[in-house]
């Protein structure tokens, strides 16, 4: 008799047999583990790049904390109340390589604007962000969008530059902020 599907063996207790959902039964075999491992997935990458991007990131945040002093959207009361932590968010996508640790490319939200306000009005927030940044900035970040393949590989080296390049000019703006 020929069978339809594989066999998956399950163990049955207090014996040293093995049991298919079809009533096949086999011997144990004691070499093999019937139970699937499973592992949750990494979050985050281990990479040389990913911990790269990572800094540029946390970088970015730094960035944007000192330039904006807060959330933007705290400056326009139609945007709702501020709440929680800042972070940096990107007005092009993380996807394109060219504006992704640029620091004219991000803005200071708070949780309550990026996770919320943000995907529910996105036409108020595109207006608000290109009112905080100038209607020139906005053309030339979404002009290197345009440029940036979405599948662009950049190596270590470049990624690393791209730090570099980031924390001079959140150095500059430290400077600028002491001499205020």
């Amino acid at each position: 008799m020929r069978t339809t599907h594989l066999h998956r063996y399950l163990p049955e207790s207090g014996t040293d047999n093995v049991t298919c959902f079809c009533g096949k039964t086999k011997k144990k075999d004691n070499t093999k583990n019937y139970t699937l491992q499973r592992k949750p997935l990494r979050r985050r990458g281990i990479s040389d790049i990913a911990r790269a991007k990572d800094r540029i990131q946390k970088l970015l945040t730094e960035g944007v904390k000192v330039r904006d002093g807060g959330c933007i959207m705290g400056n326009y009361p139609h945007t709702g109340s501020c709440g929680g932590y800042l972070a940096a968010d990107h007005i092009v996508s993380r996807q394109y390589h060219l504006t992704y640790g640029l620091l004219r490319n991000c803005v200071a939200l708070c949780v309550r604007h990026h996770l919320w306000f943000k995907p529910s009005n996105a036409t108020v927030y595109s207006d608000v962000v290109k009112e905080y940044i100038g209607q020139g900035t906005w053309d030339e970040i979404h002009r290197l969008r345009e440029e940036s393949p979405k599948r662009q590989s950049y190596s270590l080296f470049d990624w690393e530059l791209v730090e570099k390049n980031l924390i001079d000019e959140i150095a500059g703006l430290y400077e600028k902020d002491i001499h205020r």
